[in-house]
């Protein structure tokens, strides 16, 4: 049975990658059901972070959440300090998907400080960005900044090009947020460098739009116009 639960959680999981998310539920289920038979923790807690992470796809996130709650208990049981971890990540992003700003840093706080104590980098690294996100959603500007920079200084000693543009952006944001404009365009001509460099669209764009932003509120209108223009055209490729 155990067998049986990993084949239709793996199943589930392509028919939701492909969108499929009734024939995926209905695996998800299935799997659930033939590791609750057995006892295979594993296979519970998998299930039910696979059936939240459905929900959360859906936009139905109280279901999301009490199936991320589920598997969060199962997790906590076995001792799998990094699975728990990553069960208070994504508690942690359906909170704040709620508005709980309050409960999500709670729980980001405790999945960085499990991955301190497994010296797991990339998920400190994450827990830093979220716990920033937080902070910056809430107009705790200073905290958000320090989270980020911590971040930054991380993904720049592992090489990750990517969320290296993405902290650029994040850190450029705050100091707009601030008043700080010759400090954020700063960041943003190292994060629009760095994403042409590598070709990231992603990066590209935002370092479009928050340079077009900035300058707008510095009154150098054909500058802001030069970069919403290139927004838009990336957009519409």
């Amino acid at each position: 049975k155990e067998g049986m639960s990993e084949s239709y959680r793996k199943r589930g999981s392509e028919y939701l990658i492909l969108g499929n998310y009734p024939e995926a539920l209905k695996d998800f289920l299935s799997s659930l059901k033939f590791a609750e038979e057995s006892d295979y923790k594993s296979g519970i807690e998998g299930s039910y972070s696979s059936i939240g992470r459905l929900y959360e796809k859906e936009g139905n996130y109280q279901e999301a959440l009490k199936n991320y709650i589920a598997s969060s208990k199962v997790r906590e049981k076995i001792g799998d300090k990094f699975a728990i971890a990553y069960s208070y990540n994504n508690l942690g992003e359906i909170y704040v998907h709620q508005g709980d700003t309050v409960e999500a840093l709670k729980k980001q706080k405790e999945a960085l400080k499990l991955f301190e104590e497994i010296k797991y980098v990339f998920g400190i690294m994450q827990s830093n960005i979220e716990i920033g996100r937080i902070n910056f959603y809430r107009g705790k500007y200073n905290d958000a900044l320090k989270y980020f920079l911590i971040a930054l200084k991380m993904a720049e000693e592992i090489g990750d090009k990517d969320q290296i543009i993405n902290l650029y952006v994040d850190v450029a944001k705050v100091y707009k947020m601030q008043g700080y404009h010759q400090e954020a365009l700063k960041y943003l001509t190292m994060s629009l460098s760095s994403a042409l460099e590598i070709g990231y669209k992603g990066g590209i764009m935002e370092s479009y739009k928050y340079l077009s932003e900035i300058n707008a509120q510095l009154t150098n209108f054909r500058l802001a116009y030069h970069y919403q223009t290139l927004f838009q055209q990336l957009k519409d490729t």
